[in-house]
């Protein structure tokens, strides 16, 4: 199944899925806690997903990843918003994330959640990437993640910094992956291992990571080929290798 992205938008589709990870459904709390005035933005999000299903004729709904906020437990918001928000879509497969705990219960029948080491489907892998995928994604041609909630940060020459969501496509360390998966293994693709990509987050509140900037926090990033990743912007711009900013 070919994988297309949206462009403007960070969510793509394959097949007949649209994809998208970390909708941190109920992060305003944390604004409200830091004294900030933040309603609920869960019905911004709802629609917005529900234009693109409808722009990109897709019916079922992927998360990969953190479709809720609050760790541990929930809070009153989520588990009045989630059942209704997930019950809007015909279907939603979700790759449970680290934010994803007691989610389950929230779950209406349209809904379902597979581990944190991610699912199969056809020939694409989805996981959230805060835990190593499942042996599993040896099979598949591609492998789509969330967690790290890439970005890029600019400093121009007044000293202005701002940062940019960046879409990363890499492919995988065939040493690492042996390292971590066993050496020899028939990974049941002539061509070599899956291609990686990995999500912006798609609740622009939940902020991300300076990829040029920071240390790494996802088990994936130790088994891709980082200085050969290349990134874009939401546009399509291509802004070159991650190894070279």
């Amino acid at each position: 199944m070919d994988v297309k992205f949206l462009t403007g938008e960070p969510a793509l589709t394959v097949g007949g899925a649209l994809v998208v990870a970390d909708l941190h459904l109920g992060i305003e709390l944390e604004f409200r806690k830091a004294g900030m005035r933040m309603p609920s933005q869960t019905h911004v999000l709802r629609k917005r997903l529900e234009t693109l299903l409808e722009k990109s004729k897709t019916k079922e709904l992927v998360v990969c990843g953190d479709l809720k906020h609050k760790v541990p437990g929930t809070t009153f918001q989520e588990e009045k918003e989630i059942p209704e928000f997930l019950s809007r879509f015909d279907k939603v497969l979700i790759a449970r994330g680290n934010h994803d705990a007691d989610l389950k219960p929230l779950l209406p029948p349209e809904a379902t959640m597979h581990p944190s080491g991610g699912f199969l489907q056809g020939k694409t892998f989805f996981v959230h990437g805060h835990a190593w995928p499942s042996p599993a994604f040896l099979e598949a041609d591609t492998m789509v993640a969330g967690h790290v909630q890439p970005q890029i940060e600019i400093t121009d020459q007044l000293g202005y910094t701002w940062r940019e969501q960046v879409w990363v496509r890499a492919s995988l360390d065939r040493e690492m992956v042996e390292e971590r998966y066993g050496k020899n293994k028939q990974y049941g693709r002539s061509k070599g291992l899956p291609k990686l990509i990995i999500l912006p987050s798609f609740n622009p509140l939940a902020g991300g990571l300076a990829l040029n900037k920071k240390a790494r926090n996802s088990p994936l990033l130790k088994i891709a080929n980082l200085k050969k990743a290349k990134l874009y912007l939401l546009d399509g711009t291509f802004l070159g290798e991650l190894g070279k900013m």
